[in-house]
C-alpha cells in the first residue's frame, strides 16, 4: 500500500505525516495489503475566519478499479484526519 499525502506542505507536519499513517493503518488493519493506494488530503477550508474547517479527506484505492473516500471536518488537522481514519 502506497501513502500519498496532498495539500499545503505547511499542513504535513512530521508528527501530523505519523499520526495521519498511524491512524490509517489502524483503520485498515490486516486488509491494508489489499489496496494499492492511499492518498489523504488536508485543506484549511476558511483558512483566514479560522473555527471548525480543517478538511481532510481520505482516497483508497483498491484493485481494479473501485474507491473509497472519506472526509471528515474538525477545529484541527489531527482531530480531521482521527476522525477521517476511524474505523466504522
Amino acid at each position: 500500500m502506497r501513502l500519498t499525502f496532498r495539500g499545503h506542505k505547511s499542513i504535513w507536519t512530521s508528527p501530523l505525516r505519523r499520526h495521519a499513517e498511524q491512524c490509517v493503518r489502524l483503520a485498515l488493519g490486516r486488509f491494508s495489503h489489499g489496496f494499492t493506494q492511499v492518498t489523504i488530503r488536508a485543506v484549511d477550508l476558511h483558512s483566514t475566519l479560522g473555527g471548525n474547517d480543517k478538511l481532510c479527506q481520505v482516497v483508497i484505492q483498491a484493485p481494479p478499479r473501485s474507491r473509497i473516500t472519506v472526509e471528515a471536518v474538525a477545529p484541527d488537522f489531527p482531530a480531521a484526519v482521527r476522525d477521517a481514519a476511524a474505523p466504522g
